[in-house]
């Protein structure tokens, strides 16, 4: 029922309603953090947000080969969430709007953009909740019941979440080649 709800809300959304969220969120009258956000440099900010992904890439196939480091996978791919929310404001949104000034997390959900925006925040959120899923079920490794299936799961998780962050990354960065060609 609360699928069927959800669902239902969502379909009804007329989104030719003009709505505040990009005016609320990236006002200059006050300070919002978005706004901020949207002016780093673009070079560190990219620099930043790669080595993050690279990283994280990195701790989450190690962990896939070796089973070790699972809390520093867990932790690193919170890291890549964060730091990747904040190059979706900087250079990401701008890239695909085609507009520096467009900075809108939410807009580039919309027909006009592909709904690019559902690919990237659908690989970004899968990375995240799979890759802290790792970290979560670390404690339960040692659980007699669990201990025979719980590294093959952690494996699993880790090897999809390290390919979900994989694919954001290529997205992100196909996005950044393709406008900066055009």
């Amino acid at each position: 029922l609360e699928s069927f709800l959800q669902a239902n809300y969502f379909l009804r959304l007329d989104p030719d309603i003009i709505t505040s969220c990009c005016g609320t969120l990236f006002s200059t009258e006050t300070f919002v953090l978005p706004s901020e956000i949207g002016n780093l440099p673009t070079l560190p900010a990219k620099s930043v947000f790669y080595g993050t992904l690279l990283f994280t890439i990195g701790t989450g196939f190690f962990y896939f080969l070796r089973a070790k480091g699972g809390y520093l996978f867990s932790a690193a791919s919170a890291l890549a969430f964060v730091v990747s929310v904040v190059a979706v404001f900087s250079f990401i949104s701008p890239y695909i709007y085609e507009l520096p000034t467009h900075r809108c997390p939410f807009c580039i959900l919309q027909r006009e953009y592909g709904y690019i925006g559902y690919l990237l925040y659908a690989t970004l959120l899968g990375a995240t909740i799979l890759g802290l899923s790792v970290g979560a079920l670390m404690p339960f490794r040692k659980t007699q019941s669990l201990s025979e299936m719980m590294p093959n799961l952690q494996t699993r998780l880790a090897l999809t979440s390290s390919t979900l962050f994989l694919v954001f990354a290529a997205i992100a960065g196909y996005i950044g080649t393709t406008e900066q060609a055009a």
